[in-house]
């Protein structure tokens, strides 16, 4: 998939106006999850985003102390 693409992953899959969305291969792909239906990844947040938050808020936290 081409980086600075947008995507979706949400819905059933398909094509929706000027956003691509995602299948479920290329869901898994762009969301690296691979252990999920295609609906659960249409509620999922990616580990990539938890893991970016986890370290602003450790950062943050660890400045408060």
């Amino acid at each position: 998939m081409a980086s600075g693409q947008d995507v979706g992953v949400y819905g059933h899959g398909g094509h929706t106006g000027k956003h691509r969305m995602l299948y479920r291969k290329e869901a898994a792909e762009a969301m690296q999850i691979d252990w999920m239906k295609r609906d659960e990844m249409s509620q999922a947040i990616p580990p990539a985003y938890t893991e970016w938050v986890g370290r602003h808020l450790l950062a943050y936290l660890q400045k408060a102390l």
